[in-house]
């Protein structure tokens, strides 16, 4: 399994992957909202509340949070990124 992770100052964006004989398929989507305020300009101002963000888009999609030995995509649109 692969999970991928799209995050910008409003929105976030989890996909599930399975591997099959050809490659790798979708199995799960979930999109959430990030209230105005919590990322600007791709600087987390309110990493709580981020964090909740990407647990529910998670439990939403019911699946399990990614264990080690797992792969875990995180792409953050932005010009700049302070973690």
């Amino acid at each position: 399994e692969k999970f991928g992770l799209d995050i910008d100052d409003l929105s976030l964006r989890i996909v599930k992957l399975e591997k099959k004989q050809k490659g790798f398929v979708l199995s799960s989507f979930n999109e959430a909202d990030i209230a105005p305020g919590i990322i600007k300009e791709g600087v987390i101002l309110d990493e709580n509340s981020l964090a909740k963000a990407i647990v529910f888009a998670i439990r939403n999609i019911k699946i399990e949070y990614p264990d080690r030995g797992k792969s875990l995509l995180l792409t953050i649109g932005c010009k700049r990124l302070c973690l």
